[in-house]
């Protein structure tokens, strides 16, 4: 298996975990709820980053990959990682994303450059 398809199919598994986390924001009254959800994307989310930090970007660059879509990429994770640091900050920080549209768009930032 080649590891840009390993990457890619965990992003479907992202996408299923915001539409839950989007599905449950509306209907919770329990910030534990909210917590919970987000702490497991927020530990799958950095780990899938790192993964791409470490073995993706320098050998797309090496393969002669478009720069600006590598530094999207790269810009994008940086995005992630502020939005990810500022909602473990707050307990009501997810139910403003969302009410932002924020929620989805974090995670579908990588699939909007395919």
């Amino acid at each position: 298996m080649k590891i840009t398809d390993a990457l890619l199919g965990e992003h479907g598994a992202f996408y299923a975990q915001f539409d839950r986390l989007e599905e449950t924001l509306p209907h919770t009254t329990s910030a534990a709820e909210v917590r919970e959800q987000a702490a497991l994307l927020a530990a799958a989310l950095v780990t899938h980053a790192k993964l791409e930090d470490a073995l993706l970007f320098d050998r797309m660059r090496s393969a002669g990959a478009d720069e600006g879509l590598l530094d999207t990429m790269e810009a994008e994770h940086t995005d992630i990682a502020s939005l990810l640091t500022r909602a473990q900050g707050s307990q009501h920080a997810l139910h403003r994303l969302a009410a932002g549209g924020r929620v989805h768009q974090v995670g579908r930032l990588a699939a909007a450059q395919r």
